[in-house]
């Protein structure tokens, strides 16, 4: 999932994905997911984006109309 999208915290990344390509990255790390562990992702309106709170440097990198997180 490195590859997929920016690191935001350890274990935190943003990825810019269409709905089947986040499905495939789901199930590309199924095997990887352990007994404890989770992997969520969510979908992001530009608005709800825009209107984040950020504590420390922010960096935006908005390219399209969705973000799937």
């Amino acid at each position: 999932m490195l590859n997929d999208g920016i690191r935001v915290q350890k274990s935190v990344f943003e990825a810019y994905l269409t709905a089947k390509e986040a499905k495939e990255m789901v199930e590309g790390a199924r095997p990887w997911i352990g007994e404890g562990d989770s992997l969520r992702v969510y979908e992001l309106t530009v608005e709800s984006y825009e209107n984040k709170y950020v504590i420390g440097t922010p960096f935006d990198h908005l390219p399209w109309n969705n973000v799937i997180v």
